[in-house]
């Protein structure tokens, strides 16, 4: 269980950083924000695309890198730990595996 709090911890911190990065020159209107950890989760707001069916695709390239940085603590460890990624754009029911 400490190793499962430990990796999770780097993960948020990762994600965060790169998302300081990110965020750090658009409005706040623009920002994507790390909102929510419920267990082994992370929980992201990306902000509204006016295209909803080009949603998924304008933001793939910051999601893998997302997802680049949560497995990054499997290396730490010397454990694979796989990542699966989900978008839901309108609620938990309606969602998509990516």
């Amino acid at each position: 269980q400490g190793t499962a709090m430990w990796w999770m911890s780097k993960a948020m911190i990762r994600c965060q950083e790169y998302l300081d990065g990110y965020n750090a020159d658009k409005p706040p209107h623009k920002h994507i924000y790390m909102i929510a950890q419920i267990h082994d989760e992370l929980l992201f707001d990306f902000p509204k695309v006016e295209e909803e069916q080009f949603a998924v695709d304008s933001n793939r390239a910051i999601v893998l890198k997302l997802r680049q940085l949560m497995e990054q603590g499997g290396e730490d460890i010397g454990v694979p730990t796989p990542v699966n990624v989900e978008y839901h754009p309108v609620c938990w029911a309606e969602g998509e595996s990516i």
